[in-house]
C-alpha cells in the first residue's frame, strides 16, 4: 500500500519515461510519477491533476515492505475468536474433488 500512499500524498509529480498505457512495446515520455518538491524536475500538482493514462505508479522498493510491515496490526490474536462466535475448520471439503461444502452450504459459484 506505500506506493498507493506515495501517490495520494504527492505534491509534485516529474516526468519519466515508460511503457505507454495503449501499448507496452511502445516507450513515451510523457508520463508522471511522484517525486521530492526538490526534484528540479518537480511539477506542483496533486495525483487528481493527473491524466489516468499517464500516471507512472512508483516501483516497491524494500522501505515500503518494511514501513508496512512495521505498521500492519495482526489480524487474529493468540486469544482466539472474540467470545460467542466460533472457527468453522475446514468449511469446505474435497478441495479440487469437487465434493462439495459441509453443513449443506452451497458454494454461491456452482451450479449442481
Amino acid at each position: 500500500m506505500q506506493p498507493v500512499r506515495k501517490v495520494q500524498s504527492a505534491t509534485h509529480f516529474k516526468k519519466v519515461r515508460g511503457p505507454s498505457r495503449n501499448n507496452s512495446s511502445v516507450l513515451v515520455d510523457d508520463l508522471l510519477t511522484p517525486c521530492s518538491p526538490g526534484d528540479p524536475e518537480a511539477m506542483e500538482m496533486t495525483w487528481m491533476d493527473v491524466p489516468s493514462d499517464k500516471l507512472m505508479e512508483p516501483i516497491v522498493c524494500m522501505s515500503d515492505m518494511l514501513r508496512s510491515l512495521a505498521t500492519t496490526r495482526p489480524t487474529v490474536n493468540h486469544r482466539g475468536p472474540p467470545e460467542g462466535q466460533e472457527v468453522h475448520r475446514g468449511l469446505w471439503t474435497g478441495g479440487l474433488s469437487g465434493a462439495g461444502p459441509k453443513l449443506g452450504h452451497q458454494h454461491p459459484c456452482r451450479q449442481d
